[in-house]
Order: C-alpha cells, then sequence, then structure tokens
C-alpha cells in the first residue's frame, strides 16, 4: 500500500512537471532570426505542432557556439576551415549554418576561424549543448 501512494505521488508529479514544462514551451514564439532561415508557414505550424523546437531553435541562436581569440603563439597550419562572417557581433548561426554547411558534432567541439579575424567560432559539442539546454529548461 505504501509503494502504491509513493508511485501515486511520484507520477503526479511528473505528470505536474511535465505539464509545467510545456506550458512554458507552448507560448514561445520564434525569434526573429529564424524567419530568415525558414518560412513563416513552416514556423508557425512548429509554433502550433512543436514549440519545444521552437524553444530549442531560439535556445540555438545565443548558446550553440562561442567566439575565442586565436591562440597566441599557434601557428596556423591551414587545418582549421576558414568561414566569413559578416558581423561578428550579430551572428545568425541557423544561417551560417544554411549558407556555409557547417554545424555542431555531437561528440565534439567544431572549431572554425572567422576570416580576416583573429577569432574562431566554436560550437559547443551537441552533448554539451543538450545539457545546457535542458538545464535551461528546468530553470526558466
Amino acid at each position: 500500500m505504501r509503494f502504491v501512494i509513493s508511485l501515486l505521488i511520484f507520477t503526479s508529479y511528473c505528470f505536474t512537471l511535465e505539464a509545467q514544462v510545456y506550458s512554458k514551451a507552448d507560448n514561445v514564439q520564434p525569434d526573429n532570426r529564424l524567419k530568415n532561415v525558414f518560412s513563416q508557414t513552416y514556423l508557425e505550424r512548429l509554433s502550433a505542432d512543436n514549440p519545444l523546437l521552437i524553444s530549442k531553435w531560439n535556445f540555438y541562436l545565443d548558446n550553440s557556439y562561442f567566439i575565442s581569440d586565436f591562440p597566441k603563439g599557434k601557428n596556423d597550419d591551414n587545418s582549421i576551415k576558414v568561414i566569413e562572417v559578416e558581423d561578428i557581433n550579430n551572428i545568425n548561426i541557423k544561417q551560417l549554418e544554411k549558407d556555409l554547411g557547417i554545424g555542431p558534432d555531437y561528440n565534439r567541439q567544431m572549431i572554425y576561424r572567422i576570416k580576416d579575424t583573429n577569432k574562431l567560432l566554436i560550437y559547443y559539442a551537441g552533448k554539451k549543448f543538450y545539457e545546457l539546454f535542458n538545464k535551461y529548461r528546468t530553470n526558466s
């Protein structure tokens, strides 16, 4: 009997938590940068059918990568792919991915040198991104 009561309490807690997570995702609007990459119709359909994906993409736009200085003293051996970024302070990472065919790797960081700068664009490993996203979801 104790087990059944504990199970009922645990189950109701999980459903409440899940409902809170989904209700937060239900109110999400696509970031304007997504409108440069995907059609309005597609984004509207996703907002209705899969708001969690919109929430993930919105988070992805600012949290899937970081900009770093190229390490001093490191030889540029041309093994790092060079990409062109119009405005390093206003990056639309989804647009770059579409235009340049770049993207993250699930298990390791991906590093790209930004043309005509001493900067690197570094993707977090996909696994790390999902950890950050799940932490964000539970804290917001």
